[in-house]
């Protein structure tokens, strides 16, 4: 088994790009060009550019930035098995297939940390100043995406120096990230109440109880999966021996954890430092001698078929994901009509809004519209419903399928859903493929 991971390692390469691009290939081939789930369109709106270019880029992005990320792991010493392990586990994890699934502001700062810490770590004596110099710039635009950003650029850096034995590069080093942070807080304030400063969206807080949220086989949208953490924990009680050579390692690793339970995003980024652990305990399994190697096969066999499980679930559920043909048609439909505030559940609002071109009222970054549209939804008294209607002037109600398979309700006699057949209040305007519009008429 090992000869022939190490004989077709390309082609095992090649197979785990197929894997990380299938969602998007599927779609396409399925000539749905939309964004899959809810939240791309936050950034989409954003961004003001097309669903096609929305997807192709981040591919393109997370490509080059798998190159960075093998490039830099081999400059900062690390054996090329294991990194190459790495690298195959990396394309494979759900974190990486998720944010390569559409163009979102941390796609965009993980390839620019990963391209300034290239620099840094590129060994080359004539070109080293300028090398160095470009990685500073690198890192300074980091300050558009917050201070956790620019924090985590840091501490990456410092985890590099505090590798080297030469007392005046650490100096240096330490100079080099102080004067770097100073700047970037500096920017950081200049630029927050200006329009270049992106800021994390909302949308990624952590609703998921803490397992959940993290691992993807229990249903989190962009968790690790659950072989990958098991074999991370072999790895990181395998290399506890070196504590004191990695411990700013482990320090940024603890970290990014605490952090992933806030704000989904940064599994992202821890996800880089869990699949080297798994690929360092998975180096071990293949080199250890075992008695009976039909065993050893064996374990190996179903570590990849279990990695690969997680892959081809989470890249079928995005290729399947919503919005499809039928709620493109709706939404489209909905663009003809008078102009009118939508309401529908908070998530839908960015489809909405970006599709028909109509106001709506909800979005769930308004925690106050959010809880008064879920309100509104819920609700089974006429009058308080109408209130609330008229208060806000509200006149389309947008219902796809999931908002009626448990998402908001799960029968026709409950909240808003039973009150809609009311025909001196509500008027049905569209009915096809169990996507509904409802007019309010009073």
């Amino acid at each position: 088994m090992k000869k022939i991971i190490k004989q077709y390692k390309t082609w095992f390469l090649l197979f785990g790009i197929i894997i990380l691009i299938s969602p998007l290939l599927i779609r396409l081939l399925n000539k749905n060009f939309t964004v899959p789930t809810t939240i791309p369109y936050y950034f989409l709106l954003f961004y003001n550019i097309g669903p096609v270019l929305f997807m192709i880029l981040p591919a393109i992005l997370s490509l080059i930035s798998i190159y960075l990320f093998y490039r830099t792991a081999l400059n900062l010493g690390f054996r090329k098995k294991t990194t190459e392990l790495a690298v195959l586990f990396y394309l494979l994890s759900v974190p990486t297939m998720y944010i390569t699934s559409f163009l979102n502001h941390h796609i965009i700062l993980f390839f620019i940390i990963l391209l300034g810490f290239f620099l840094f770590t590129l060994k080359n004596k004539r070109f080293n100043i300028l090398f160095k110099t470009l990685a500073v710039v690198v890192f300074l635009s980091t300050s558009i995406f917050g201070l956790y950003s620019l924090m985590l650029a840091a501490f990456l850096l410092a985890f590099h120096y505090s590798r080297r034995s030469n007392k005046l590069q650490k100096i240096v080093c330490k100079m080099l990230i102080s004067l770097l942070l100073i700047i970037n807080f500096i920017f950081y304030f200049i630029l927050k109440s200006s329009y270049s400063y992106i800021a994390s969206s909302p949308a990624f807080n952590v609703t998921q109880p803490v397992f959940q949220a993290l691992i993807s086989d229990f249903g989190s949208v962009i968790g690790i999966g659950i072989t990958i953490w098991l074999l991370a924990a072999i790895g990181f009680i395998i290399s506890w021996k070196y504590k004191f050579k990695f411990v700013l390692l482990y320090a940024i690793m603890f970290a990014l954890i605490y952090l992933s339970t806030r704000y989904l995003f940064f599994i992202a980024y821890l996800n880089i430092i869990i699949v080297f652990l798994a690929a360092h305990s998975f180096q071990k399994i293949m080199d250890r001698k075992w008695d009976l190697n039909f065993i050893k096969n064996l374990t190996i066999i179903i570590l990849i078929c279990s990695f690969l499980f997680s892959a081809v679930s989470f890249a079928n559920r995005m290729a399947g994901a919503p919005p499809d043909h039928s709620i493109l048609r709706s939404l489209n439909e909905l663009g003809t009509y008078e102009e009118g505030i939508v309401l529908s559940y908070p998530e839908k609002t960015w489809w909405i809004r970006y599709y028909s071109k109509q106001p709506v009222f909800g979005n769930f970054l308004n925690n106050t519209e959010a809880s008064v549209a879920m309100e509104i939804l819920h609700s089974k008294n006429i009058e308080a419903t109408i209130d609330l209607i008229e208060q806000h002037n509200i006149r389309y109600i947008w219902i796809d399928p999931e908002m009626k398979e448990g998402q908001v309700w799960t029968s026709r006699d409950q909240g808003l859903l039973w009150l809609l057949p009311n025909k001196e209040k509500f008027k049905n305007r569209y009915n096809i493929d169990h996507v509904e519009i409802w007019e309010y008429i009073d």
